[in-house]
């Protein structure tokens, strides 16, 4: 039962999120001046604000602010995730899931605002170097707090240090959905843990597809061609959340689990 209210409260508060932001972002796709085509000829308008184009542009930052959120929520959970399980199986995703979306974020920051991509590359590892097991180091939160919070203090003196709402918006619903997710997967531990955190990553990246899918239908060729890697990406670690479901399924059945159920 608690594996399925897991599931469900993620797979929620991901649509909700998704929901909020494509009600802001691709509501302004209603003006035909705000497609990709039109983008590209306003471009070539001689003598004349280049506003199409730098609406576009927009659109392009908008949709890889919320792209480069939803990725990085991954690598925060797949750090929470090690310092949790004692599979290796589950280990060895949970690093894959380290690289491959901060490899996806140093593609989304060429995009997303400033305030998003100055930190890109770095999330595995706050000084961007790797530990001496030749894995990713953990990121450092404040004592007592989770690496998805936020202190509100901080978030002020950004805003006052010229970010914008959108951002504060993403990083906000971000920084609260991570939160809670990791409260969530806090009250599992050993085999009960790492089926719970398996489940959340398949919905997760069933997600993460259909955003990409979605929005690359809204965006420039070049943000596109990112999207499609991101996705492709996703699909990939869909099989590999698979088969971790089948085999973490068939170790409860022949009792062989990491750690004792308690």
């Amino acid at each position: 039962m608690r594996r399925c209210t897991v599931r469900k409260s993620f797979v929620v508060a991901v649509a909700i999120l998704a929901v909020g932001f494509t009600s802001q972002t691709f509501g302004q796709q209603n003006d035909p001046a705000a497609r990709p085509d039109d983008r590209a000829s306003s471009a070539d308008r001689a003598g004349q604000p280049d506003q199409l184009g730098q609406k576009g542009q927009h659109i392009d930052q908008m949709v890889a602010n919320q792209a480069f959120e939803m990725s990085k929520g991954e690598i925060d959970l797949a750090n929470f995730a090690l310092k949790r399980t004692q599979n290796e199986e589950v280990r060895r995703f949970a690093q894959m899931m380290i690289e491959d979306h901060t490899n996806l974020n140093n593609q989304l920051a060429k995009f997303a605002s400033p305030e998003l991509s100055r930190n890109a590359g770095n999330e595995a590892n706050p000084a961007g170097g790797r530990t001496e097991t030749g894995t990713p180091s953990q990121p450092t939160a404040a004592p007592g707090t989770s690496l998805t919070e936020r202190n509100p203090a901080d978030r002020g003196t950004e805003t006052a240090a010229g970010g914008n709402s959108h951002v504060q918006i993403c990083q906000d619903i971000g920084a609260e959905i991570g939160s809670k997710i990791e409260k969530e997967l806090g009250r599992y531990q050993g085999s009960d843990f790492d089926r719970a955190y398996t489940g959340q990553q398949f919905w997760g990246h069933v997600t993460f597809v259909g955003f990409s899918r979605g929005a690359e239908k809204h965006v420039s060729k070049d943000l596109q061609q990112v999207l499609d890697q991101g996705a492709t990406t996703a699909e990939k670690h869909l099989e590999h959340c698979r088969t971790l479901i089948r085999n973490l399924s068939a170790n409860v059945a022949r009792g062989n689990e990491t750690t004792p159920r308690r």
